[in-house]
């Protein structure tokens, strides 16, 4: 398997380094491919043989629903103690703060939109819908990280509460949105 998808990797170099691998029947009574992933694969998979999509099942809406829950559970909330505890931040924790930071924009937009889009989608959504609670200055600082325009440290000078920012972000799908 790792020699496939080393090979997968190389058929493509600006694809190559974006490439997920799972595995299963169109049905999904066998295999591996989460719902989110599916999701992100239907609506931005870039076939990189034969010009062949992948003809699956668009998961309902209650099950993008479940997923998400699981993912806040399974996922985002169990880092947020670690990520709160840090006094600096060393270059291993950059990437999982920035994350942390902008996942609020990620749940929020799948939630809404029953998509997956990019975290310029994500975040400009946010600014539309204004979730109650949720402090936009870090998601937009995390965001700007991300394109280079500042450092995952200016970010964690900000010293944002993730958990009232977590908080708010499952206030804001649990009111029905």
């Amino acid at each position: 398997m790792s020699e496939l998808i080393a090979e997968a990797k190389l058929l493509d170099a600006e694809y190559g380094k974006k490439l997920s691998v799972f595995w299963g029947n169109p049905d999904f009574t066998w295999g591996r491919l989460p719902i989110i992933d599916r999701l992100d694969l239907l609506d931005h998979g870039v076939p990189l043989l034969h010009g062949v999509n992948a003809e699956l099942r668009r998961p309902s809406k209650d099950e993008i629903h479940e997923a998400l829950r699981e993912s806040i559970a399974k996922s985002w909330q169990p880092r947020l103690p670690e990520l709160s505890r840090l006094t600096s931040l060393e270059p291993k924790d950059r990437k999982p703060y920035i994350r942390a930071i902008l996942y609020a924009a990620r749940l929020i937009y799948t939630w809404d939109s029953l998509a997956v889009d990019s975290n310029d989608r994500a975040v400009d959504y946010l600014h539309q819908v204004q979730p109650p609670g949720l402090d936009l200055k870090p998601i937009d600082m995390a965001l700007a990280c991300r394109q280079e325009k500042c450092t995952a440290e200016e970010v964690f000078a900000l010293h944002t509460d993730l958990n009232r920012q977590c908080e708010s972000a499952v206030s804001y799908i649990s009111a029905g949105h």
